[in-house]
């Protein structure tokens, strides 16, 4: 029961957390979309109650938020293309259909494998120290007819 009770804990502090992580990326958007619209907006506004044609200030002003963008809101960028990132690439690995049926493939073959050396053990009979003895004297005969 208590061991339970910790992995709610535990679950409810990740979840907790996931949901802290989503409101800091929430903000970062909302943050730089902010900001992105007023490098756009306010040099629109200066343009247009100047005098200049319209279509020129929204040029201008499109070219003047791009530049400010570029210059002056590195961190925002970073927070959301970072937030891009961790979206697109989850902590933990995707799981397909496909891998888990090769896994159950694999260890399948792995444990039939066991089962016939375990088998051709028991018919075999214990190995004695003289055969180990005899494995030996076998091998060091081979290496020095090859060497």
């Amino acid at each position: 029961m208590l061991r339970h009770l910790r992995g709610a804990g535990r679950e409810i502090r990740s979840q907790s957390a996931n949901v802290e992580s989503r409101i800091v990326k929430a903000s970062s958007w909302v943050g730089f979309t902010v900001l992105r619209l007023l490098a756009f907006f306010v040099p629109l506004a200066v343009l247009l109650i100047a005098g200049v044609n319209p279509w020129l200030s929204a040029l201008l002003s499109a070219i003047i938020g791009l530049c400010v963008s570029y210059i002056f809101l590195r961190r925002p960028r970073e927070k959301v293309s970072t937030a891009i990132y961790d979206a697109r690439h989850p902590d933990k690995p995707v799981v397909h259909v496909d891998d888990e049926s090769e896994d159950a493939a694999i260890d399948r073959a792995q444990a039939d494998a066991r089962q016939r050396a375990t088998a051709s053990e028991r018919e075999r009979g214990p190995q004695t120290d003289a055969d180990d003895q005899a494995d030996e004297a076998r091998e060091l005969q081979r290496k020095d007819e090859l060497g």
